[in-house]
């Protein structure tokens, strides 16, 4: 058996040889060694499909494979708006996250960040409408493709993206929140207590008729118990 080199599979780490890069890397989303995977698995469970007894939910229940080409450019282009966020418009964002979804519709982390543009200019129902999607993308993959920060906090953070636009869609503020007692007086600051959001968490869940249309099922109990960090105890 021939061993692989560090420029073939191992992403630039090396057991015996020199490494090519430095741990951890720069967190740009990708596999190994800076290669893609989305449009290897898409053509892989294409060709798989009609040999499984469970076809997965991804790539339009695995009838649709994705380009190499189209998968590069829409990471390369969902990378470049995360670096240069501060120097670029946000209409210069929203454009590259479409693009970029456009490219690839299967990554949720596009679709978080382009509803938060989106809500940025008051475009609720579209904001809603891309939250719904990065959920559902969530849910079918049972993982997040950006590894910056935890899946917990992209399903936590996706689901607050779809309840504050539904709530301003509504006339409602993006929030829940009440005096801090009822000796407050009037001018003071209103707080937001956690089991409000978690109450508007279950009031603004995805509506049944948007579920099946997207393929969502009401996960309420995964859905609290990463919100909340007791994903350990399902």
């Amino acid at each position: 058996m021939r061993l692989a080199t560090p420029a073939q599979n191992n992403g630039g780490l090396s057991v015996n040889g020199k490494a090519t890069r430095i741990w951890p890397g720069t967190g740009k989303p990708g596999m190994m060694s800076n290669s893609l995977g989305f449009a290897f698995f898409s053509r892989m469970l294409y060709t798989a499909r009609d040999y499984l007894k469970v076809v997965p939910p991804v790539f339009n229940n695995c009838t649709v494979i994705l380009d190499q080409k189209d998968e590069k450019e829409a990471r390369d282009l969902y990378w470049d708006a995360r670096r240069f966020e501060h120097e670029k418009s946000d209409e210069e964002l929203e454009a590259m996250y479409r693009k970029s979804a456009e490219l690839n519709p299967w990554v949720a982390e596009t679709h978080i960040m382009l509803s938060q543009l989106l809500y940025k200019r008051e475009a609720w129902s579209e904001a809603a409408e891309e939250g719904v999607k990065a959920i559902k993308l969530l849910y079918d993959w049972g993982t997040h493709w950006d590894k910056q920060i935890s899946y917990a906090q992209w399903v936590g953070f996706a689901r607050m993206c779809h309840m504050r636009a539904k709530r301003r869609e509504a006339g409602l503020k993006a929030l829940p929140s009440q005096a801090i007692s009822p000796e407050a007086r009037k001018d003071a600051q209103e707080v937001t207590y956690l089991q409000d959001i978690m109450a508007e968490f279950e009031k603004y869940t995805v509506p049944e008729s948007l579920a099946e249309k997207n393929g969502i099922k009401q996960k309420k109990k995964l859905v609290s118990s990463l919100v909340s960090g007791n994903s350990s105890k399902l």
